[in-house]
């Protein structure tokens, strides 16, 4: 998406370490055949804050499922 403008650089690198974090915890649950549910720890606190921060300067906000 920074190519086309989107996001700058740093918001892009941001997103896909973040995206990689979520595709490895559930991936983690599909191996040993667990719900895709985990539990929040301090990783997933920060993928998640680090998408709602790039979604929040593009003015795209949105109430957060976080403990729910």
């Amino acid at each position: 998406m920074h190519e086309v403008g989107l996001f700058d650089e740093a918001a892009q690198e941001s997103l896909i370490l973040a995206h990689s974090m979520f595709i490895e915890a559930g991936l983690a649950c599909t191996l040993d055949r667990r719900p895709r549910l985990v539990v929040e720890n301090d990783a997933i606190t920060a993928a998640r804050e680090t998408v709602e921060g790039v979604l929040a300067a593009q003015g795209l906000v949105f109430d957060s499922v976080a403990g729910k």
